[in-house]
């Protein structure tokens, strides 16, 4: 590979090779290869020999990765090898990848032979490694090491379920004993806990005036200016611990592990004032040594500023025995001042020039010596992070001195700080039976479709959850690293008449755990599905835990009816009492329909109407109307002249003046007749008057009034009058019933509708010529077929 030819004619021929390798895998997996190799025999053989040769090809290639390195090489030896293995493949093509780029680098003159170690990365090499997906951070993930729990002074007990007690054994600026703090209660689960031991100094904490003080922000000394100082003896310890008394503020963060470890392990410590960082090994064998930190982490004095604390202050608690008092929570003042985001590289990103190199994020912090870069990235939490507190501070209060009414942010972060500050920590206790308990497996069927469950995927999550749990505490791991959570839902769900190759199958990957004690996980899933108590696991549900809320996790919207009687009895409904309820919810009393009104009519009772009738007399049913016809002498009424409400005039003195001074001898017949109390049309004058008295509605009379008008003028109009006489005298006869037989035609009447549009021009209308013949055609507006192309067949 010295000479630059030769390398490029091997570069091609590589890349040649797998192209066509790309391409006949591509052309396979389009086919159907297990009915070529069932229809000849020959083929099936001819694949079996090409899958022997892959396979071994892939052996050397992981041989030759793994190849002065520990690790482990996978054993292949048949396609379901590759699968069962892929985890640890994947490993091996990395470290594969690792060494190319790194003899590439050599290559390329960009990196010395023998001096990879020590060498620095350049700015844009940097940039390119962090965009490799294929990057050494890959390596520092969970590592197959010693559990550094074993070599403790105080080994965890994972099988201990009593009462966390904490593991302090001074309280150090203490305003309450020890003795007094350390008392018990139960919890909402009915559990004895130990209250908090600095309960009564964060409550009764007042904080350092100068948190309300604007000041200028304190620059951070150069990242690489000074190293940090590592921590493992008790002499450093000291040294340390004697100059952070000295500080006003102090930065505190931790790198915890949890994959390892049951309850996980604090694995390491950053500690930042404004001149110096430490990092401090939290795995030494004396860990529990550490508490001397509480004369300083328990001072009210100096501030600890901490990133996100809320998981940081139960870590301490439980692995080191340490407390916190005087706490400043940054992600609670950036999401105080509204900040998008309240993460630490957020604030870096907005405070510093510094970027963080995430890719140690999850990152195995267990591995000693720690490397150079993950030291870096643990160094860069708490290193600028002072600086981004002076910057909090000042905008908070600003925002304070800006906000009305008056609110103090400083204050409102300051108390959810309190908050932070007093978490517990809690051993996960949980009832095997219910499921009830930290760690329990309650929560993960009540928010799965239970209603619809089987009593038998019931009983294998019970089961598998009880030997996942048990197995965790007894290994030292965490029990989602042995079998995550879907995986216990799948394997409750498969049949259990499926081999178990195919149900170890449908939950890959799987840990090493799980594949070295899977017949006895099989064992267990036979054992409660055969025992399993034949029982309705939604009623089950809530026979265990009654007070929780069914309604978040309604999977099924087909509401099942409930047999229970109601609580309350259903009074019965009399006969003859209404159901609906007199006053309106929503509008009140407001004045009802009379359609919603049920009227109860009493037959004794005198039934009283809105509006007066007249007298209904035999005159008036002989006319077939209440308006008798008009005879012929009589005038068109004036609009003074009150009307009764069969129509007739009322007789007033000022009416029967006026027709006097007329000179009218019918009319003053008429008014004669009127004033004796008689009435041509059989009606007596007093009860029309009384009937108008009685009235209230004037409209109707006006109404009435106004019929009688018009009527009149159609009889005038229909008299010929002759040299002047009075129109004749009004046929007696009865007008003759309307004939449907002989009318005219009213959809067909175009001859009558051509006569009476003298005065139009145009045709006639006629709104239905278009529809009645002819062809039907495309709606209005449609697409119109055209020549060419129709348009089912247009691009």
């Amino acid at each position: 590979m010295a000479d630059p030819p030769d390398f490029a004619a091997i570069h091609k021929q590589v890349s040649q090779s797998l192209v066509e390798s790309t391409r006949t895998t591509n052309s396979l997996v389009g086919q159907d290869v297990d009915f070529q190799r069932s229809l000849d025999p020959a083929v099936g053989a001819q694949l079996d020999i090409q899958s022997d040769r892959l396979l071994a090809l892939a052996r050397r290639v992981l041989q030759t990765a793994t190849a002065g390195s520990s690790a482990r090489i996978p054993s292949i030896k048949d396609v379901d090898d590759v699968e069962n293995n892929w985890r640890e493949i994947v490993d091996c093509l990395d470290t594969v990848l690792e060494k190319a780029d790194i003899c590439l680098d050599q290559y390329t003159g960009m990196v010395k032979r023998g001096d990879v170690d020590e060498v620095k990365e350049s700015p844009k090499q940097n940039s390119r490694r962090r965009q490799n997906p294929w990057d050494l951070a890959r390596q520092f993930r969970t590592q197959d090491i010693p559990k550094p729990q074993l070599l403790f002074q105080n080994p965890p007990d994972n099988f201990d379920e009593s009462p966390f007690k904490p593991l302090l054994t001074t309280k150090p600026h203490a305003s309450q004993s020890l003795e007094k703090s350390l008392q018990t209660f139960r919890d909402e689960l009915g559990l004895l806990q130990y209250k908090h031991p600095y309960e009564f100094e964060i409550n009764g904490l007042e904080y350092p005036k100068s948190l309300w003080k604007v000041a200028e922000p304190i620059k951070y000394t150069p990242f690489e200016a000074e190293p940090a100082i590592f921590v493992d003896t008790l002499e450093g310890l000291a040294e340390m611990l004697k100059e952070l008394k000295q500080a006003k503020e102090i930065a505190v963060d931790l790198e915890h592990h949890d994959t390892h470890s049951y309850y996980g392990i604090v694995s390491l410590m950053q500690i930042s004032t404004r001149d110096k960082d430490w990092v401090i090994d939290t795995l030494v064998p004396w860990r529990r040594d550490l508490q001397v930190l509480n004369e300083v982490f328990a001072d009210p004095k100096i501030i600890k500023v901490f990133q996100g604390a809320f998981m940081d202050i139960v870590w301490l608690q439980r692995d080191l025995g340490l407390y916190i008092v005087g706490l400043f929570d940054t992600h609670h003042a950036a999401r105080q001042l509204g900040f998008a985001h309240g993460s630490l590289g957020f604030l870096l990103q907005k405070y510093t020039d510094f970027e963080p190199d995430k890719k140690f994020q999850m990152a195995d912090w267990r591995l000693r010596p720690i490397p150079f870069e993950m030291f870096r990235y643990a160094r860069s939490d708490t290193h600028f992070l002072l600086y981004i507190y002076d910057n909090l501070r000042n905008e908070l209060i600003e925002k304070t001195q800006k906000s009305t009414p008056k609110e103090d942010a400083t204050s409102i972060v300051l108390e959810k700080s309190k908050e932070v500050a007093l978490l517990r920590f809690e051993r996960f206790v949980h009832n095997p039976e219910t499921g009830l308990g930290v760690g329990g497996w309650f929560n993960w069927v009540a928010k799965m479709p239970h209603h619809s469950m089987k009593k038998e995927e019931f009983a294998t999550i019970r089961a598998v959850h009880g030997w996942r749990e048990n197995l965790a505490r007894q290994l030292d791991e965490s029990p989602g690293s042995i079998l995550n959570k879907s995986s216990v839902i799948n394997l409750s769900r498969l049949p259990s008449e499926f081999p178990a190759s195919k149900k170890i199958s449908a939950i890959r990957p799987i840990s090493s755990i799980v594949e070295q004690r899977q017949t006895e996980l099989f064992k267990v899933i036979d054992k409660a599905q055969k025992k399993c108590p034949n029982l309705v696991v939604s009623a089950y549900l809530k026979t265990i835990n009654p007070t929780y809320k069914w309604d978040r996790f309604m999977h099924s919207k087909v509401q099942t009816k409930t047999t229970n009687p109601p609580s309350e009895p259903v009074a019965t409904q009399d006969a003859g009492q209404s159901s609906r309820s007199e006053s309106s919810k929503f509008w009140g009393g407001a004045i009802g329909s009379s359609r919603w009104t049920n009227f109860i009519v009493n037959p004794s009772d005198n039934i009283c109407l809105p509006v007066l009738l007249p007298p209904l007399t035999a005159e008036i049913f002989r006319f077939g109307s209440l308006t008798p016809p008009v005879q012929s002498g009589t005038d068109e009424l004036q609009e003074d002249e009150p009307v009764s409400l069969d129509g007739t005039a009322i007789e007033t003195k000022d009416t029967e003046s006026r027709k006097r001074g007329r000179g009218d001898s019918s009319t003053s017949g008429e008014t004669e007749q009127s004033q004796s109390g008689e009435n041509p049309n059989g009606h007596a004058v007093e009860a029309d008057k009384v009937a108008l008295a009685q009235a209230e509605n004037r409209q109707l009379i006006t109404e009435l009034r106004k019929e009688r008008k018009e009527e009149a003028k159609r009889k005038r109009q229909g008299l010929n009058f002759q040299n002047g006489k009075g129109p004749p005298e009004p046929q007696t006869e009865a007008e003759a019933p309307f004939d449907y037989t002989q009318a005219e035609s009213v959809l067909n009447n175009n001859q009558a509708a051509e006569n009476n549009s003298q005065g139009r021009r145009g045709k006639p209308f006629k709104p239905y010529d278009k529809t009645s013949g002819g062809p039907r055609g495309p709606p209005r507006g449609g697409n119109k077929e055209k020549k060419g192309k129709s348009l089912t067949f247009r691009n």
